[in-house]
């Protein structure tokens, strides 16, 4: 197994020889880097969402030059639709960046924010409208955030920016995965879950039905404050895959990486590569099995290192019954070979393991969370440490209180002998203050709007 060169967490983004503009999300571990940490560890809640400043983080956190965090909640804010905040974790301090509407601006953003090469964040919210796929905004959009006021470093102010608009359908609905901004362009490149060409897909919520096995797509600046779209693919023909989650990272020629949840060769999912071209095209790098310890259905997305190994982690399935952390080595003929880094424990059927991707500290060590499951049943975050073979160790579970349902992606920060770990819990926390996760674990509703989280060790 060829170890990971550690790049987790980047706020402004450089073109790698290698790797390009994998997403703003994994090089600042790397230059932060000073010391092995101790082992150690204490967890700390930095801020309880209260729903008025916003409720419910779906997405990971995305880390500045300077320690800063920056993420999103799926409700709550002034309008109740959601909001995009940063926590500076030395105070703990928490600052609503931008409350939605619900209307043109969109509604739900359940991914990460990310930088562009002026220090912009961009975003998707997964719809608009009161949540309704239909009229301005009402499958989804993608937004910028521009701050307003230099110089600044900390709790900046910020202007929204309407940078797409999906209008469902052929073209695309519900975009949730994270973005990779191009640094030298400023190009943007995501997927949507629905809509696109094959409409053999789709999902009904109450009254509202989403056809379409989604779409990757290219959002391209045409002047200040201009933006025009490109469908690069249409996701679901024959057995391709479906409903890619996840988003996707980008390599030095423009080349894209993801997972489809679903469909492939075997119906698990399947991990890609899409390529540029008169037209992109598809290259098939992996189709999960439920077998070989691979696990199936990938939420979450994948990283690279600088070898374009790619690593990532499934939600169900494999010995264990919770999905299992692999490893596709580039063969440099346009080939991967799947390895199984471990298998997580847990029920097959219940796809109770993880939305978030893995990080890395560049070590051999691998840290993720799984959504459901530890001692109380509210979720918890693993170490994996792996030389010749990997050891899971559980590093925290959560209890209600401190958070639980653990989402998105960890951000992980290396400095001065210490290692951090910084996360969201989708629900948890402060009891009483009028969020739910709607779900029942061990007999209970855990109660709270979620909270960011810190372990150091």
């Amino acid at each position: 197994m060829q170890t990971p060169n550690g790049d987790n967490n980047r706020a402004f983004p450089n073109r790698h020889p290698a790797l390009g503009f994998v997403a703003a999300a994994f090089t600042l571990a790397a230059l932060l880097t000073l010391c092995q940490a101790a082992q150690a560890q204490s967890y700390s809640v930095l801020y309880a969402l209260s729903g008025q400043d916003g409720g419910n983080p779906a997405a990971g956190l995305t880390l500045d030059s300077t320690g800063n965090l920056y993420g999103t909640t799926v409700n709550g804010g002034a309008n109740g639709y959601g909001t995009v905040f940063e926590v500076d974790p030395t105070g703990p301090v928490q600052k609503t960046l931008y409350s939605f509407a619900g209307q043109s601006d969109g509604s739900g953003p359940a991914s990460r924010v990310v930088f562009g090469p002026l220090g912009n964040l961009y975003g998707t919210t997964t719809s608009g409208l009161g949540g309704d796929c239909g009229g301005a905004g009402g499958c989804g959009t993608v937004y910028s955030l521009t701050i307003t006021s230099q110089p600044c470093q900390t709790f900046c102010d910020w202007a929204y920016n309407l940078v797409w608009t999906f209008g469902g359908g052929v073209n695309g609905t519900d975009p949730y995965g994270d973005l990779a901004v191009d640094p030298s362009t400023g190009d943007v490149y995501g997927t949507t879950r629905y809509g696109g060409a094959n409409q053999n897909c789709g999902t009904t919520t109450g009254s509202t039905t989403l056809l379409g096995c989604g779409i990757a797509y290219e959002v391209t600046p045409s002047g200040k404050y201009m933006w025009s779209e490109s469908k690069l693919y249409d996701f679901g023909s024959g057995a391709d895959g479906k409903e890619p989650y996840g988003g996707v990272i980008a390599d030095s020629a423009d080349n894209l990486y993801g997972t489809a949840f679903e469909g492939g060769s075997n119906g698990y999912g399947r991990v890609f590569q899409l390529k540029p071209g008169s037209q992109w095209t598809e290259n098939v790098i992996y189709n999960f099995a439920q077998g070989n310890g691979d696990g199936r259905f990938p939420f979450a997305g994948v990283f690279a290192d600088s070898s374009l190994d790619l690593y990532g982690i499934t939600a169900d399935g494999a010995s264990g019954g919770n999905g299992a952390a692999f490893e596709l080595v580039n063969n440099n003929n346009g080939t991967w070979g799947f390895q199984s880094l471990y298998n997580l424990s847990g029920t097959t059927g219940n796809v109770d393991g993880a939305r978030g991707n893995l990080v890395t500290d560049g070590h051999g060590n691998f840290y993720g969370t799984q959504q459901y499951g530890g001692a109380d049943g509210y979720g918890y975050v693993f170490k994996l440490s792996c030389t010749s073979s990997c050891t899971l160790q559980d590093i925290h579970d959560f209890i209600g209180t401190d958070g639980a349902v653990p989402y998105g992606t960890l951000a992980l920060r290396v400095n001065g002998g210490h290692t951090y770990l910084y996360g969201t819990t989708y629900g948890g926390g402060n009891s009483g203050n009028g969020c739910t996760t709607g779900t029942t674990y061990n007999g209970q509703n855990p109660i709270g709007c979620g909270v960011v989280f810190q372990i150091e060790f």
